[in-house]
């Protein structure tokens, strides 16, 4: 009895001895897998945020890398080319070209005759300096005539340069049909960006008369403006405009 209770009592030592011991190393596991959140540091992989030309498009997004600096992009990291003729806006001396018209490398329409319709469209490409023509480079009746139409940048009346060759097409009509009279119509965007500014289409006729009058020699008597009629079926874009017709 007395040598069973002896090995009763071992065994219990032994069997708290060996549970102490894996207690332990499992605390000391824990412990060991324990993880400070303060010392927790998120490291982004700079390849995947690295905009080499810092127009805010990731390079991995970027279809154009080496865009100049503070130039505007589209969301691929395209220079912006708002008349689609192949000339970022940046460099391009008419940001507001023909759609579909062939360009020179600085975006300036190729119209050799000069009468309004780039050549890659004109049917006949000889016409006669002033002479009236339809939206195909025809000869016409005036009073259906073609005419190249002035735009704006937004909340703007000033005439850019880039319009001048434009005003001087419609100056060389005007002087070589002496009967008639030419009427300026000016529009704004009403739809959005300058729809506080309802005088916005009048100051651009105006701005365009004195164009006409004092840089290309156009008698004021001449000429007479009027504010357009809203059109709901224009883009924004082409509101920002002026148009002319004969009477």
């Amino acid at each position: 009895m007395s040598n069973f209770n002896h090995n009763l009592i071992l065994s219990v030592f032994l069997i708290l001895i060996l549970s102490s011991c894996g207690s332990k190393k499992i605390i000391t596991s824990n412990n060991d897998l324990l993880i400070n959140v303060e010392n927790i540091k998120i490291k982004y992989d700079d390849k995947l945020m690295l905009d080499s030309d810092n127009d805010g498009v990731e390079d991995r997004f970027d279809l154009e890398k080496n865009t100049p600096k503070d130039n505007k992009v589209d969301k691929v990291g395209r220079s912006m080319d708002r008349d689609y003729d192949g000339v970022p806006d940046f460099i391009d001396d008419d940001p507001f070209s023909t759609l579909g018209a062939f360009v020179d490398k600085n975006g300036r329409e190729i119209d050799l005759d000069r009468d309004g319709v780039p050549d890659n469209i004109d049917l006949s490409k000889n016409t006669n300096i002033g002479c009236c023509v339809d939206i195909n480079g025809m000869s016409t009746d005036c009073l259906k005539a073609n005419f190249p139409v002035i735009f704006f940048n937004p909340n703007s009346s000033e005439v850019e340069d880039f319009n001048y060759d434009r005003l001087q097409v419609i100056s060389s009509i005007i002087r070589s049909n002496l009967n008639f009279k030419i009427r300026i119509i000016g529009y704004y965007d009403y739809k959005v960006l300058e729809s506080y500014n309802s005088n916005l289409d009048l100051k651009r006729a105006e701005s365009v008369l004195l164009v006409l009058s004092n840089v290309f020699g156009i008698e004021a008597s001449r000429m007479e403006y009027k504010v357009a009629e809203i059109n709901n079926d224009l883009e924004e874009d082409f509101l920002r405009k002026v148009e002319f017709e004969l009477f």
